[in-house]
């Protein structure tokens, strides 16, 4: 499943570490969620799309627009 874990960071200006802390993980696991090396739970999956302001198909690619207001 390719997401757009790394183009949502960079393009918001987080490093790693900063989405890790959001979402309460180790930096690593999120690295392996960014490479696609580990699949993301539902919960996870939901606390970025908050953390990152956009749908959860957007996160997986299944949607056109971005960010969701409020």
């Amino acid at each position: 499943m390719k997401t757009r874990l790394k183009e949502l960071r960079v393009e918001k200006g987080y490093t790693q570490q900063d989405v890790a802390n959001a979402i309460m993980c180790a930096v690593s696991t999120y690295a392996h969620y960014e490479k696609d090396e580990r699949r993301i739970d539902p919960d996870t999956l939901i606390n970025l799309s908050k953390f990152f302001k956009v749908s959860i198909d957007y996160i997986l690619y299944n949607d056109v627009v971005g960010e969701i207001n409020g």
